[in-house]
């Protein structure tokens, strides 16, 4: 028996004879965000998201007062959801008792009793005065520990006794927040990646990254104000979003964006905020929100004779400061922005115009590849845009055009509708059309490629509900590229789709089947020509997957899927995973573990398989498969005081077809690569 494979069977016998089931507030959040990440296969930042859940489990929504887009900030709902629930309030007047959701037509009941957590009837509306939230508000202490526990190259001393890494080889985060509701909230992280020094070298100040921010919203003229790093969320995306926007996934009705215009920023990505002050006014139905952000971003720059800056003509967003060409490249381009959204709003729908103007210090400097032809360049650019969304009658619609600097060869857009078409099926319509020439430096709109630009597409999604047992989602979006692309010398085409059929007979089980297929279009390989022709290349997913919910509290997953994978030119490859999870939630014992077991055979990268993990909370992982092996992970919460809570959590990766694991600075010497974080929250 492998050494893995012995690891998982003690545990197993050891824990699963105490299994039965308790939930926390943290455990809650779990699972909003084990709901959205299962249909998710890329690693996004999630942490203002469940920071937010948390501020609603401790005061929740009046389910009688709230309207459509607070009930859309929750993330797990959809539009026909949302829409369902205010028909039956309208309906039949207000909720006396939030175990009535469970009679919503509309609303399943796994989510009505989900969406109780987050709501109340009759007290959510009470007001607090400043010195209210000051002293009522809840504040916590996070500190989170992680390294890969094998020996990396980059840390490893060269014959001179030099490292090519600078630091230790550990990540340690800490924040410190307090927090009333979402209405005041105050906050400060430092962190140091794996690899930068601490307390040493470049990094004598201590954390390698700083984040500060004062949050207060209030429902008079003076609405919101944020002072430090914030961000900004506004429309579908199109034109200025920062922050968390979720791509396809098999929720086909979650389409459209749910802005929240002002939130303080309270993760530990370097890049992606605001850094200034920003304010929103609000008078009747009409509302103001002006920000100004200044900050130093990491990128190559060019320098004349004198050593005086002239262009800059990448930008580094990884936030790795542990080498010296890394060291290097840190904080030498300024960036500013300044701008404002002014927004009308009446009965729940909203119509909105952005305008920002983002200037870069050095300025951009012209790329020189074919497909950077229409790539902005210089000093910075100006982005304006009118957005709208909201319901007319069942129907929710939105959308939003934007444009650079008034050229109207850069006019881009996103135009969407969900609706029903009859009592058990939804159906999502949406359009978009990003020029090649338009630029945006933070955007969160729909879209298949990394950017909103140089791209069209149709997408059609539809979620069918022919039965309690039964469920169907599906979706098929088709894109095109009006311009060359990084390794498609040519416009080029795509299309993808997706099929699932969940089966739940009863509460405790469910079955799910889907099929997930894209194709695009990419360079013939070995086609050394200007104009190499273009080919098909396509990737597509079976997958089946079983959940069990016993009476004891422990949860099973089994999950197997294939992925087929066509290169550019022919050649085919495969890939096949095989997961078992478990889940033990012991009823009223300071502990929960939750553990998983894959074995995988992945020939290619392009075959590459994604598949969710827990984590320790406000962190995420969603590992992409490639290779042969097998790999493990235990994730252990434990509350040994009242108002302490901690998280250890193991994962491992054992390859059979390999004697290193990664490429440069990052090589191990081995087959083995093992992660470890160690995380406490102290609440106060």
């Amino acid at each position: 028996m492998a050494p893995l494979n012995r690891i998982w069977f003690a545990i197993a016998i050891i824990w699963l004879p105490s299994a039965a089931l308790s939930q926390s507030e943290s455990e809650l959040v779990q699972q909003v965000m084990e709901y959205i990440l299962e249909n998710e296969e890329t690693e996004l930042d999630y942490t203002d998201l469940q920071l937010d859940l948390l501020g609603y489990l401790q005061k929740p929504l009046d389910i009688n007062k709230t309207n459509h887009h607070e009930l859309g900030l929750l993330g797990f709902l959809t539009e026909p959801e949302i829409a369902a629930i205010l028909a039956h309030r309208q309906l039949y007047g207000q909720f006396i008792y939030t175990y009535e959701l469970q009679s919503v037509d509309g609303l399943g009941l796994d989510r009505a009793k989900l969406l109780s957590n987050f709501v109340q009837c009759g007290e959510g509306a009470q007001k607090a005065s400043l010195s209210e939230m000051v002293h009522e508000g809840k504040g916590d202490l996070l500190v989170r520990y992680k390294t890969i526990v094998q020996q990396q190259a980059g840390y490893i001393s060269n014959i001179s006794g030099e490292k090519t890494y600078e630091g230790s080889p550990f990540q340690l985060m800490c924040r410190a927040g307090y927090r009333y509701n979402n209405r005041l909230s105050l906050g400060l992280t430092a962190e140091k990646d794996m690899g930068e020094a601490f307390l040493s070298g470049n990094q004598g100040q201590g954390f390698d990254f700083y984040s500060g921010h004062i949050h207060y919203a209030h429902s008079g003229l003076f609405r919101s104000l944020c002072l430090g790093d914030y961000q900004v969320q506004f429309g579908q995306g199109v034109a200025l979003w920062s922050g968390l926007s979720f791509g396809k996934s098999a929720e086909p009705l979650l389409v459209a964006r749910r802005p929240r215009k002002l939130l303080p920023y309270r993760s530990i990505n370097e890049n992606q905020f605001l850094r200034g002050a920003a304010a929103t006014f609000g008078l009747g139905p009409w509302e103001l929100t002006a920000f100004v952000s200044k900050k130093k971003l990491d990128g190559a720059v060019g320098y004349d004779s004198l050593g005086q800056a002239l262009s800059h003509s990448t930008l580094s967003l990884d936030g790795f400061h542990r080498t010296a060409s890394e060291l290097a490249k840190k904080d030498a381009i300024g960036e500013q922005i300044l701008g404002s959204c002014l927004e009308w709003n009446r009965k729940g729908y909203r119509v909105g115009a952005v305008y920002a103007l983002t200037s870069y210090t050095p300025g951009m400097q012209k790329p020189n590849s074919p497909y950077q032809l229409h790539d902005l360049y210089g000093k910075g650019y100006a982005t304006s845009s009118v957005y709208h969304a909201g319901s007319l009658g069942k129907v929710y619609l939105f959308g939003e055009l934007a444009i650079n600097n008034l050229d109207l060869n850069t006019l881009s857009g996103i135009q969407g509708l969900i609706a029903p078409l009859t009592n058990t099926m939804e159906i999502a319509l949406l359009h978009r059309h990003y020029r090649p020439g338009y630029h945006t430096a933070y955007y969160g709109a729909f879209r298949e490629q990394s950017k909103v630009e140089n791209e069209a597409g149709t997408y059609v999604g539809i979620h069918y509900a022919p039965h309690t047992h039964w469920l169907f989602k599906a979706y098929i979006d088709r894109f095109r590229f009006p311009w060359l692309r990084y390794q498609a010398d040519m416009p080029s085409y795509g299309h993808e789709y997706l099929v699932e059929v969940q089966y739940k007979p009863s509460r405790n089980f469910v079955m799910i089947g889907r099929i997930r297929s894209q194709l695009k279009e990419a360079n013939l390989p070995g086609d050394a020509g200007h104009l190499s022709p273009l080919v098909g290349e396509s990737t597509t997913h079976y997958r089946l997957q079983a959940r069990f919910n016993t009476i004891a509290g422990l949860t099973a997953t089994c999950r197997g899927e294939y992925a087929a994978y066509t290169r550019a030119g022919g050649t085919r490859y495969s890939g096949a995973l095989v997961f078992q999870d478990f889940a033990f939630k012991p009823l009223d014992k300071k502990y929960h573990l939750c553990m998983r077991y894959a074995v995988f055979h992945v020939q290619d990268y392009g075959a590459r398989i994604y598949a969710y993990e827990n984590d320790v909370l406000y962190a995420y992982s969603v590992p992409a498969y490639t290779g042969r092996g097998q790999r493990m992970y235990i994730l252990l919460k434990y509350k040994p005081l009242h108002g302490m809570e901690c998280w250890l959590r193991y994962a491992v990766t054992q390859y059979s077809d390999r004697s290193t694991i990664g490429t440069g600075n990052e090589t191990i010497a081995g087959n083995t690569r093992g992660e470890l974080k160690v995380q406490a929250k102290f609440r106060f």
